[in-house]
């Protein structure tokens, strides 16, 4: 372009004069039209959205598929794990003690196809060996289903740092070494589900749970970027991730919780809520909380002032007591 404001690459006859105002124009012609496009795709989610709540949404069939599942030798992996079996998956159950050798032996025994791996999900080194050895065995990943995690429950000031970097180890960063160990290939394929289990504290937060809160907090936060992230500019759109945030449940890791209301606020069944789960996982939903209604009460609840919506939570009278040491 000459200082006059033409461009050299055009022929003669074809010279233009570039100004301000054209560049302007075309700017808000821009705006405008991402704008319209924005705004039909909001509808379109919204009408989805009425729809899926008059008559639900429709599960995608799993049979065959492979689905690993961290941290399923008991409470709510095990479940989901059950039910999973149940609707044809082959699955690879990983937890870093023996007894997932029991849960598959349990589906297994009813028609089911299990296999238990002995894994360390807060080794790199050891989650890439057993997932060679999964997809070897069984092909390649489907659904990546991240539930191992670990709890403390002590006062802050009571927890020690190797307890600490062992809670975030296992609630956050070997979600992220798996996620990329079955991420490359998922993508290469066009297809596959990643689920990562947070937990309600993720959101609400409470004493005694900082170090399990702040890890759970992470994976909110992991999912969400990874999400942008693997869809920007409608890329990667056959790979979906599901984050699940359970309020706390019947599995011997809050051992000590008290409330209120407990009609609204209780220790939720792991059955029930691996049922809820496992629905939210194969109805492909981005994030899900169980119960359903907590989603609205903290979107709610996050319109108000931080020192009243603490009042709030007080006035709930939400608490999770110190385990036993």
């Amino acid at each position: 372009m000459t200082d006059e404001g033409y461009d050299e690459n055009l022929d003669q006859d074809d010279y233009r004069l570039y100004s301000p105002c054209d560049e302007t124009l075309l700017f808000l012609f821009r705006v405008v039209h991402d704008a319209t496009v924005l705004s039909f795709k909001m509808i379109k989610i919204f009408f989805s959205c009425f729809v899926a709540f008059l008559f639900g949404r429709s599960e995608k069939d799993v049979t065959g598929h492979v689905i690993v599942i961290t941290g399923a030798g008991h409470g709510f992996g095990k479940e989901m794990a059950l039910l999973f079996a149940s609707r044809g998956a082959k699955l690879a159950l990983l937890d870093i003690n023996k007894g997932v050798d029991e849960v598959a032996n349990e589906i297994n025994s009813t028609g089911g196809v299990a296999t238990p791996y002995v894994c360390d999900v807060t080794s790199y080194e050891s989650i890439v060996k057993t997932f060679r050895t999964i997809k070897s065995s069984l092909g390649s990943v489907d659904i990546l289903i991240n539930n191992a995690g670990i709890v403390n429950c002590r006062p802050f000031l009571e927890i020690e740092p190797p307890a600490m970097e062992r809670t975030m180890k296992v609630n956050t960063l070997a979600h992220m070494y798996t996620t990329r160990v079955v991420l490359p290939d998922m993508i290469s394929r066009g297809k596959g589900q990643i689920v990562g289990i947070s937990s309600v504290a993720a959101v609400a937060g409470n004493a005694n749970m900082t170090d399990y809160t702040a890890s759970k907090h992470a994976i909110l936060g992991f999912m969400k970027a990874l999400d942008i992230e693997l869809h920007e500019e409608g890329k990667n759109q056959g790979v979906k991730l599901t984050t699940i945030c359970p309020f706390g449940m019947k599995t011997g890791m809050f051992q000590n919780m008290t409330t209120r209301f407990p009609l609204f606020f209780d220790y939720l069944d792991p059955k029930e809520a691996a049922q809820k789960a496992v629905h939210g996982i194969l109805t492909e939903e981005q994030v899900l909380f169980i119960p359903k209604f907590l989603e609205m009460f903290f979107k709610v609840g996050g319109l108000l002032p931080t020192q009243a919506g603490m009042d709030l939570q007080h006035f709930l009278g939400i608490r999770i007591n110190p385990n036993p040491k």
